[in-house]
């Protein structure tokens, strides 16, 4: 659990990245690779959401607590207390792990 106290703006949260290997149900092995392609994390603060285009006020859809998959590459990585987190808006996210 993290002790990671920040509150996003807008429609961003804090993932906290996850280093191991995993087997889902169905037997697809997600691992979490530092340099390249897709990896996991846990959402841990997120933002109440933003305006579109249209001027229209959009609520966040992502929760605290869950699991998500996104691109290496996205987001801005930080450290704190020897643990790696990034900065995402929601729209990189790629999936939901359940």
């Amino acid at each position: 659990m993290s002790d990671i106290n920040l509150q996003p703006l807008g429609n961003r949260m804090v993932v906290e990245l996850e280093d191991k290997e995993e087997t889902t149900k169905g037997g697809l092995i997600l691992t979490t690779l530092k340099d390249e392609g897709i990896t996991t994390g846990k959402v841990i603060a997120i933002g109440k959401g933003k305006h579109n285009e249209k001027g229209k006020y959009r609520s966040t859809t992502t929760q605290v607590g869950t699991r998500i998959l996104f691109n290496i590459g996205s987001g801005e990585k930080f450290k704190y207390n020897d643990n790696d987190y990034v900065w995402l808006e929601e729209q990189e996210i790629i999936g939901v792990l359940s």
